[in-house]
């Protein structure tokens, strides 16, 4: 987890939220898949390891950090997923709401207000 979180920072500082949310999906493909790889030898492989909300958040971070001009809607539809989720993935938590909240203060959307109040009131009910 510590590797996949260091690289999503990397991506975050570096104005690659898209491609930080790629390797999340990626890792959350991998923990879906219950089933055991063999490998060349045969034996089984590890379970794949679930993305903490450490990692959910500093995804959510590098939207906030993000130039992309979606970046807010893409911190509120990755919260989306975070709060309907129906596997073992984390729900979100005060950390993800807030970094959600900024991604909204920075972004360029017209409706950022109306967003934002949504997101608070989705953060005061959980």
């Amino acid at each position: 987890i510590v590797s996949w979180s260091t690289v999503v920072n990397a991506y975050a500082h570096a104005d690659g939220a898209t491609k930080a949310e790629g390797l999340l999906r990626e890792m959350e493909q991998n923990a879906n898949n219950n089933s055991f790889e063999r490998s060349k030898n045969g034996s089984r492989r590890a379970q794949p390891i679930a993305p903490s909300i450490v990692l959910y958040n500093n995804v959510l971070h590098a939207w906030g950090k993000s130039s992309d001009g979606d970046a807010s809607k893409n911190a509120v539809e990755l919260l989306n997923r975070m709060e309907n989720t129906t596997s073992k993935l984390p729900k979100p938590d005060v950390i993800s709401y807030q970094l959600v909240l900024t991604a909204l203060q920075h972004g360029r959307d017209p409706d950022k207000a109306e967003r934002a109040k949504s997101v608070l009131d989705r953060l005061l009910a959980s």
